[in-house]
């Protein structure tokens, strides 16, 4: 079992390693495609492991390649909220909002309806 633990998780360490590298580079499609591995390589070391509620008994050098991961995945995680932030930034920069409408918000293809005032007038003859 452990072999096996130990290969698993040779692969998503290189996953990871390969996730960073293509953050850093900034390639988005190459990065979605190397994202999605690498979370479907996690689940399945998270299953082989027992699932994610229970601990399971390793040796110290595996553990510690484990809390590694767990720290890299946290950093991660991060940095992607980060190149998040800057794109969102800059497509703001780019494509910037539209200014509100100077006579109300259209609600239709038309334009707005009419609406009533509230107040009747009523003109006697």
């Amino acid at each position: 079992m452990s072999k096996t633990l130990e290969t698993q998780l040779d692969l998503v360490e290189q996953q990871f390693n390969e996730v960073s590298a293509l953050l850093a580079s900034g390639n988005a499609v190459d990065l979605e495609q190397a994202s999605a591995g690498l979370q479907a390589l996690s689940v399945d070391l998270i299953q082989s492991l027992g699932g994610a509620g229970r601990v399971p008994t390793v040796n110290r050098a595996l553990a510690q390649r484990l809390r590694n991961l767990g720290e890299g995945m946290s950093s991660l995680r991060v940095n992607l909220a980060r190149r998040q932030a800057q794109v969102q930034q800059a497509m703001r920069i780019l494509v910037p909002t539209p200014a509100p409408a100077t006579y109300g918000n259209a609600s239709g293809p038309y334009g707005q309806a009419m609406q009533n005032s509230g107040a009747f007038k009523v003109l006697k003859a």
